[in-house]
């Protein structure tokens, strides 16, 4: 790879012993396997040709990518094979790194993740596969790419015990390639169970670790791992080399300051070591690649200091500036090190502990609002300025993020009733904290100010209902939508589940193979079993997952799951009648996606005739009815849209509660739904939506089958009319079958060997008098003299 600005010149390795390294450059021009890779010319050091060092991947496969590691969560990399790992200590590689003082790991990071992931190094592993807080680990330390939930930032474990946080944040920007130059640096004089290690973990020539750790049950050996917590991350020039204690660099703790800080105010301290030991040493600025803002701080002795004035147009928030110091040993040794850092400000002129960019979003000037001040309420609604601020960030006071919380408006949501206090922090009767952003919190169509939560409905005003449940009787229903079409008393009632407002929607319990509607004498123009295969009465399904794709069919979704082997978890078939194989294998399988609120899955069915008159069933069963945790009743919002028909049946439906939605009681039956429609172009498109106001994770569609039949249509006996070979070699049949009928056509080269279908699918639609025609391209015979053509539903 080509070489790296580190932001600064390293130090020479003079003196040091090269032990390995490996920068990963295989030539290839895709993503390949690690394990599998080319290693002609990857390694360096003295056990470049030593056989059972080379990276391996472990628990799950890692890869190579643009030259570069390419680590998979689940898994990382190790030095040599899974139980015959390599040990650092034996041999000529211990002595070495023992007369030397210790080892140093070196290498670059390239991540484009999401904030929270991390890459980890681990030594004083087992000789076996082992996670980042395993007890067998003698000291792991995690580099995180930006702050977690709990705003920690790089983490270190000690034989299963968290040593905590230290450092900063290594934050992505977010769709593009950020480099970090990682220095992991152990100092130690013995092998043996019990001797004292200490590791100086370096980022960019920041400290962010530095631990006191020791060798733990390894016998004297030393392995050492690699792993990471996401996709996205990197990893270049890999290097471990002996210490020999003669390397002078210098490191930076504290790189961040707000702009409004006055200039002499301290921003970090400056430290310069020889190998891993304290130096007494001047330093000053330097020109050289990275000294571009030096003139606007200041040093003095270890301090780097703010020099001019940030507020203003003088810089952004996050804005980035560079600054190259000289560090020079005062102790006589004549060492000197140069080395660029960057620094980052935050955008807080008035120093109130408020963002400029939040004070500014509401409020005129950066006086209105005031983050100091034990009394600063711009609105008067109980919650003070600096409070307002963190519920916009979430976590104050265990609440969720309120981004659009306004702290100039004393009601953020409008609803003229309750202020922004009284929803967050109630007082007055049975009321409970509610959204002071939203009117209807849960999204059930009834606003915050009328759910008060007394349990008894009075009138539209006073629903008695909880503003943060949707479903008061949990039947799937929204309470809004139960009022509006079924009265009050269905709110609190679960056997009083609305019926589909659409009459082109229905629902229909089937047990058998005659009620399931399933049959080949029906035409279909679309016959899906979610997961795996299935075949219903001679009618064979075309199998979805994430990774096989159907003609004239799309699934859209966040993320794309499936169970490919058969699954039935809560449900009892034969207590539902159920029993057909055809059918237990369509219900056995499925396609889903994320089930978290507001996610939304989307199929689309293309090639439709326009108007025709069409059936689009949906086979469901439920999943889990066991009342756990994890027991919703998977409410779904469906959607159907037919050009411009819309049609919404229900707000909500519990697939996994069949005995609500049927009225039997019982949650093991089966059922179809089926919207009835005449074709107003040549798509129709099912959206299947978790509304935002659900529990967490509250679950998605499970797609087990879907047909789409021309209605009251039987299919007809398919015949080849007519056919023709023309002097290119191109071949035409003509043919009779059912009214727009989707067929296909597939090919065998001598019968015995079976047909399969084309090396470019052809799936010829009859008109709506039953006559198609398709034309196979001589590229289909392989320049055979004979061939077999089928024409099949």
């Amino acid at each position: 790879m080509s070489a790296l600005f580190l932001g600064g010149c390293l130090p020479s390795l003079s003196g040091q012993t090269l032990l390995y390294s490996d920068h990963f450059d295989t030539g290839a021009t895709e993503r390949i396997a690690l394990d599998s890779s080319d290693t002609t010319s990857r390694f360096g050091g003295t056990l470049a040709t030593e056989a059972g060092v080379a990276l391996q991947s472990y628990g799950a496969l890692q890869f190579i990518d643009n030259d570069q590691l390419d680590l998979v969560q689940g898994g990382g990399v190790r030095f040599g094979p899974e139980t015959s790992r390599f040990n650092w200590a034996s041999e000529a590689t211990g002595a070495a790194i023992l007369a030397d003082g210790g080892f140093k790991v070196t290498f670059d990071w390239i991540h484009t993740g999401e904030d929270s992931e991390w890459i980890a190094w681990k030594v004083g592993t087992p000789n076996s596969d082992s996670g980042v807080n395993a007890g067998e680990v003698d000291h792991a330390v995690l580099i995180r790419q930006g702050a977690t939930g709990s705003n920690q930032y790089n983490e270190r474990w000690d034989n299963g015990s968290n040593s905590g946080y230290s450092g900063i944040s290594h934050n992505p920007d977010v769709g593009n390639l950020k480099t970090y130059s990682v220095t992991l640096t152990y100092t130690f004089d013995s092998f043996d169970d019990g001797s004292t290690v200490n590791l100086r973990a370096v980022v960019d020539g920041i400290l962010i670790v530095n631990d006191l750790f020791t060798w733990d049950n390894n016998g004297g050996a030393l392995h050492m791992e690699m792993a990471s917590g996401t996709a996205n991350n990197l990893v270049d020039n890999l290097a471990i080399s002996t210490l020999d204690g003669l390397v002078f660099d210098t490191t930076l703790e504290g790189t961040t300051f707000i702009s409004g800080d006055p200039v002499g105010t301290p921003i970090g301290y400056l430290e310069a070591a020889l190998g891993v030991n304290p130096v007494n040493s001047n330093f000053t600025f330097v020109t050289g690649e990275g000294d571009t803002d030096n003139g606007r701080f200041a040093i003095d002795g270890d301090e780097l200091q703010v020099g001019s004035d940030f507020t203003g147009a003088n810089s952004v928030d996050g804005q980035e500036f560079s600054i190259r110091v000289l560090a020079t040993s005062s102790e006589g040794g004549g060492e000197s090190s140069e080395r660029s850092f960057t620094l980052t400000v935050s955008k807080d002129d008035d120093l109130d502990e408020l963002p400029d960019e939040w004070e500014l979003r509401w409020a005129p000037d950066l006086q209105t609002l005031d983050g100091l001040s034990f009394s600063a309420d711009a609105d008067s609604d109980t919650l003070l300025d600096s409070e307002e601020y963190q519920l916009s960030l979430g976590g104050f006071l265990g609440y969720p993020a309120y981004p659009d919380i306004d702290p100039t408006d004393p009601d953020t949501d409008g609803d003229g009733v309750l202020s922004d206090g009284d929803e967050l922090f109630p007082t007055e009767g049975f009321r409970v904290p509610t959204n002071p952003t939203l009117l209807d919190t849960d999204y059930d169509g009834l606003s915050d100010v009328a759910e008060t939560n007394t349990g008894t409905y009075v009138d539209a005003n006073d629903t008695g209902t909880d503003p943060t449940d949707q479903d008061t009787d949990d039947d799937g229903s929204r309470d809004g939508w139960e009022l509006a079409n079924l009265g009050q008393a269905a709110i609190f009632d679960a056997s009083q589940f609305p019926p589909s407002l659409s009459n082109k929607v229905t629902v229909n319990q089937f047990t058998d193979l005659a009620s399931s509607g399933i049959s080949s004498s029906k035409s279909y123009t679309h016959k899906i079993s979610g997961g795996g295969p299935a075949t219903i009465d001679g009618v064979v399904f075309d199998v979805l997952t994430s990774e096989a794709a159907i003609p004239n069919f799309t699934w859209e979704a966040p993320v794309y799951n499936e169970f490919t082997n058969s699954e039935f978890n809560s449900w009892v078939p034969a207590n539902g009648g159920v029993s057909a194989q055809g059918l237990l294998e369509l219900l056995g399988t499925f396609v889903y996606s994320s089930g978290d609120p507001g996610a939304e899955q989307t199929f689309t069915l293309s090639g439709l005739t326009p108007g025709e008159d069409y059936l689009l069933k949906i086979y469901v069963r439920t999943w889990d009815y066991s009342g756990g945790a994890n027991d919703t009743g998977r409410p779904v919002d469906l959607t159907f849209t037919n050009g411009s028909e819309v049609e919404i049946p229900y707000g909500a439906i519990a697939l996994d509660r069949p005995g609500i939605v049927l009225g039997t009681a019982n949650n093991d039956d089966a059922y179809y739904l089926t919207y009835a429609y005449t074709a107003q172009g040549t798509e129709v498109v099912v959206k299947a939506g978790v509304n935002p106001g659900a529990r967490t994770n509250s679950g998605s569609l499970h797609l087990y089958g879907l047909t789409n039949e021309l209605d009251g249509v039987v299919l007809q006996d398919l015949s080849i009319t007519d056919s023709n070979l023309d002097s290119a070699g191109n071949f035409t049949l003509s043919f009779s079958g059912s009214p727009a009928t989707t067929y296909q056509v597939t090919k065998s080269a001598d019968l015995s060997s079976g047909f399969e279908p084309l090396e470019s699918p052809l799936s010829p639609m009859t008109d709506g008098n039953g006559e198609g025609q398709v034309t196979v391209p001589v590229s289909e015979f392989n320049g055979e003299a004979r061939y077999f053509l089928r024409i099949e539903q």
